[in-house]
């Protein structure tokens, strides 16, 4: 599908890292010579992103800097908060400043991410299934402590109680979905999560692919 719109995740306040992130905002930090925003916003534009949004809030003027900064400036636009959102009230709040389009699908990704995955592969993947949305996972076999996310017959079905890794072979999400307009739609522009908050009706409905 041509010119997706893309989002990155960096508006939290990354306070397991801290006191590096009391000065620095999480996503500026480098990882083998470029930061993990950048490494973010890359992987949504070799994905097939015409255009990322990025949002912010803890030092959001070193994000904005950063983004403005680019060489590809044109293609970013940050989406600022005043007050943190969560990610499905940062969706809500680029969506409602005309920064997101209700007219094609979303891809999103956190800000903290290092990641190889193939993102036309998912995308594929997303619109020969007809869901709504798409999480990407990854086996976690040396059960790192992520939530386990339960799926059956390629759907996802729920998240284990904890952080601790269920069952013979658990999955983990790895911060990249996908999620179409209707679902964009209905994100709140309060304080909201997308997997506690936006998602659940989608499972329900089995419309939540597991990729």
């Amino acid at each position: 599908m041509p010119d997706l719109r893309g989002m990155v995740l960096a508006a939290g306040h990354g306070t397991r890292l801290a006191p590096v992130t009391d000065y620095v905002a999480k996503p500026l930090l480098p990882y083998l010579g470029r930061t993990l925003l950048d490494r973010a916003c890359d992987a949504l534009l070799a994905g097939g992103c015409g255009r990322v949004v990025v949002n912010a809030h803890h030092r959001a003027h070193q994000v904005a800097g950063h983004v403005d900064a680019r060489d590809d400036r044109e293609r970013f636009r940050v989406s600022l908060e005043p007050e943190i959102l969560g990610t499905a009230g940062g969706l809500a709040r680029a969506r409602d400043a005309g920064l997101l389009s209700l007219d094609r699908p979303t891809v999103i990704a956190n800000g903290k991410l290092v990641t190889d995955i193939d993102l036309g592969r998912a995308l594929d993947a997303h619109r020969a299934s007809g869901a709504s949305v798409t999480l990407v996972l990854r086996p976690n076999p040396h059960r790192e402590a992520f939530t386990t996310v339960r799926v059956e017959a390629g759907r996802v079905v729920g998240f284990g109680p904890s952080r601790v890794p269920e069952g013979p072979a658990p999955l983990a999400f790895t911060g990249v979905h996908v999620l179409e307009p209707e679902v964009l739609r209905r994100a709140e522009p309060r304080f909201s999560d997308t997997v506690r908050d936006l998602y659940p009706p989608e499972i329900a409905a089995g419309r939540v692919l597991a990729h």
